[in-house]
């Protein structure tokens, strides 16, 4: 009873819904009316975005003003005012406002506002509000879209006998604004705007962990969407961050090398191998980044794109130190009609383990490949060696190309 009552008496009645995108939130709260008024919004607001849902006939939109603003209308032409130069305090008149011109020791000096030693300077903000023409509501849904809100996601993977995925959503408020009691949800997915959002200001930000909050997904209009179960505090300057996957799960890691032009490849050349691990999405994942890890050691880190359910992952993490492929060419040919290259593939493994190796040929668009191992064919152009090399030992192998002009 007590907490309904402390909620009547604020101006806003209750926090309604926050449904967070990449860059972008929007917001529906209801707001106690008074004196035609409805407040506070954020700074962060986008203005041509509001919905009202209760009777008016028009409204005005105030603005948020800045400390700077509030600077601004404290100066006066002609002002004796300090600032600081390089770490030196300096004296002068103010010439203008704005642009803030200041003259001190003959010099004509173009000033920062943020470098005015001032005795009170505005630490807060003022809030957007709406002033309400016509009407006579007391209470009022707003509906509204507002930067200086946004969502990522990040996972950790640690790969011992299984890859052990934890996924983290991160909420960060940057704008101007506390949130009390609201529904949260982020929503994933590829949104089409008119216009970006600009940029938060970069700037310290608290961060509150949650461990494991329970999170519901659902489909919505080809996008994903994941609410968080309960209401939620979500503060100005706050990162706020909830856990909605922890799975062990079957991968598998290995060694791919993807080579370059073979028509023109002339010479003897030596490849390094990217270090790849391939695992299938247990749920449908936002993009982010996912950073391994393995016997206590940070192993590299790859950006994630979004992934359905089942669908196939693989994330480069980094070069194998030890492993080499020396690719030679025996002999070359070309005519009027065609190119033909013999090449000897040498794969060394130094490491005390065997290890599983992948080495993709784009061959084109118009080829024909006679080797002495086998061969996937991955597309109309791209073929892959598959190949498991023991423990300290050498394999080489030969493959001739005849590519068609």
């Amino acid at each position: 009873m007590k907490k309904a009552l402390l909620l009547a008496t604020t101006t806003w009645l209750y926090a309604g819904q926050m449904v967070i995108y990449p860059n972008i939130a929007y917001i529906e709260e209801t707001f106690k009316v008074e004196d035609g008024t409805i407040a506070p919004l954020p700074r962060t607001i986008i203005r041509d975005s509001i919905r009202l849902g209760c009777d008016t006939q028009a409204y005005r939109f105030i603005k948020a003003q800045t400390p700077e603003d509030l600077v601004k209308k404290s100066l006066k032409k002609g002002q004796k005012i300090a600032f600081f130069h390089q770490k030196k305090r300096l004296t002068g008149t103010i010439l203008s406002v704005d642009p803030l011109l200041i003259k001190a020791d003959r010099i004509y000096w173009d000033v920062r506002y943020k470098d005015l030693v001032l005795k009170s300077f505005p630490l807060a903000p003022l809030q957007s509000q709406l002033q309400l023409v016509g009407g006579d509501a007391s209470v009022c849904d707003v509906g509204f879209l507002a930067g200086g809100i946004r969502w990522y996601s990040a996972y950790v993977a640690v790969l011992d006998g299984k890859l052990e995925l934890e996924g983290n959503i991160h909420i960060q408020n940057e704008s101007g604004r506390d949130y009390e009691n609201m529904r949260l949800a982020v929503v994933a997915g590829e949104l089409k705007r008119r216009r970006l959002t600009p940029r938060a200001v970069t700037a310290a930000i608290g961060v509150d962990t949650i461990e494991a909050a329970p999170v519901k997904h659902k489909e919505v209009m080809g996008y994903h969407r994941y609410d968080l179960r309960g209401r939620w505090d979500l503060k100005d300057r706050q990162e706020l961050v909830v856990r909605y996957v922890h799975e062990r799960l079957a991968y598998r890691h290995y060694l791919r090398l993807r080579s370059d032009d073979l028509r023109y490849n002339f010479g003897t050349r030596t490849y390094r191998f990217n270090q790849v691990v391939e695992f299938k999405a247990p749920k449908a994942l936002p993009r982010g980044v996912v950073r391994f890890f393995a016997q206590g050691s940070f192993i590299g880190e790859n950006y994630m794109p979004q992934s359905a359910k089942g669908e196939g992952v693989h994330l480069i993490i980094g070069k194998d130190f030890d492993l080499r492929l020396k690719k030679e060419v025996l002999a070359f040919f070309e005519d009027r009609h065609s190119i033909e290259t013999t090449l000897r593939y040498t794969i060394t493994n130094p490491k005390g383990k065997s290890v599983e190796i992948s080495i993709e040929e784009d061959l084109g668009s118009n080829w024909r490949a006679k080797s002495g191992k086998p061969y996937k064919k991955l597309d109309a152009r791209t073929i892959a060696y598959e190949l498991k090399i023991p423990a300290k030992s050498k394999l080489s192998f030969t493959a001739t190309y005849q590519f068609f002009k």
